[in-house]
């Protein structure tokens, strides 16, 4: 029986790196807000009326206030999913498999550019047993197609889940 490869439940690392990128976005609009906020405030200290002082306050709350809880998500899932997903590859069993080919298809009904290119391998984990495809992403593929070996880790519990190193 050819082996099928099964993914972890995990996110990838591209994600993982979005997920914090966008945090760190966050955290620059964030500092713009607060210098607009802080104009206003100038321009509202030398204005006369509670209402055209007050507002420049509020809205600058408001604004920080937002944009942190913004912030304060995205990097808590981006770290939770970095820290799962080390968690995964301790409890993991490394190990090396013999990439035999590699292949890449369009398909012209894909909906996005990663369903229309698909990217496989063909992976041996000794020479007796037989070759199985492997889809990865584009990134993956075009790392590994001209290597001749690459590094897994596979669970424990069933060695058909497993990832590429860098996957």
């Amino acid at each position: 029986m050819i082996p099928q490869r099964k993914k972890p439940d995990l996110v990838s690392l591209e994600a993982v790196d979005f997920l914090i990128k966008q945090g760190v976005f966050a955290s620059i609009l964030t500092s713009i807000g607060l210098l607009f906020g802080l104009w206003l405030m100038n321009a509202a200290m030398n204005s006369r009326g509670l209402l055209s002082m007050l507002l420049p306050f509020i809205f600058t709350a408001v604004l920080v206030l937002q944009l942190w809880l913004i912030l304060s998500e995205l990097l808590r899932d981006g770290i939770n999913q970095r820290k799962k997903r080390n968690a995964w590859l301790k409890n993991a069993q490394a190990g090396e498999v013999t990439i035999c080919d590699s292949k890449w298809e369009y398909d012209m009904y894909g909906e996005t550019d990663e369903d229309a290119n698909i990217y496989e391998l063909a992976l041996k984990r000794s020479p007796e047993e037989l070759a199985f495809w492997v889809r990865v992403s584009g990134k993956t593929y075009y790392r590994y197609r001209t290597l001749k070996t690459a590094r897994i880790f596979s669970s424990r519990l069933d060695p058909d889940v497993f990832l590429l190193e860098g996957e």
